[in-house]
């Protein structure tokens, strides 16, 4: 299990690391998750942006996500963050240590993220790593037309299923990420 200390160091590897937001003890402790995982959380953070554009610019307050979209519905779910289409990526208290994507434009189409915050960590990292590897393969095709080696492609989805297979399944973010990144331009 890869610990805090471990996923600062690793994040802050980057040629440009992204800041990490820790989330206060105080509002951890109103979070259902289990002392590992609220440990991380208020020790690590999550970064404040990340690829595939996604941010985490709300996890210092978890705020209720009804309070964002008006809906009784999402009481229970806390808003962490969004992706790049502005999806809400969300704890539900009523879930222990689960994070979903939350479709804003699909009548709030719920699905899962990451099974727990240490997952979801390992995955970042893991995604960062496939981009690095897949640039120093095949240069700036990466970026000018998504064009990502078959060796890599194989290594990400074998790693995210690795880290938290149920985040791989059909409907899923990571899922979802790596049909993006198997599609060129």
């Amino acid at each position: 299990m890869l610990s805090a200390s471990d996923f600062i160091n690793s994040w802050m590897q980057s040629r440009v690391p992204e800041k990490l937001i820790r989330c206060p003890t105080k509002i951890v402790n109103l979070l259902n998750l289990d002392i590992e995982n609220r440990a991380f959380l208020s020790k690590a953070g999550l970064p404040n942006d990340a690829a595939p554009f996604i941010g985490f610019s709300s996890i210092d307050s978890c705020e209720p996500l009804s309070t964002s979209t008006g809906e009784e519905e999402h009481k229970s779910c806390r808003l962490i963050g969004s992706d790049g289409a502005g999806n809400f990526i969300c704890f539900d208290d009523d879930v222990l240590n689960s994070i979903f994507l939350i479709d804003h434009e699909g009548k709030y189409k719920r699905s899962l993220f990451n099974s727990s915050v240490i997952q979801l960590a390992e995955c970042l990292l893991a995604y960062r790593q496939f981009h690095q590897k897949s640039r120093e393969e095949n240069g700036e095709l990466v970026f000018d037309k998504n064009i990502f080696p078959d060796s890599q492609l194989k290594w990400f989805e074998a790693e995210i299923k690795r880290i938290d297979a149920a985040a791989f399944k059909k409907g899923c973010f990571w899922r979802q990420a790596f049909i993006d990144a198997s599609t060129p331009w």
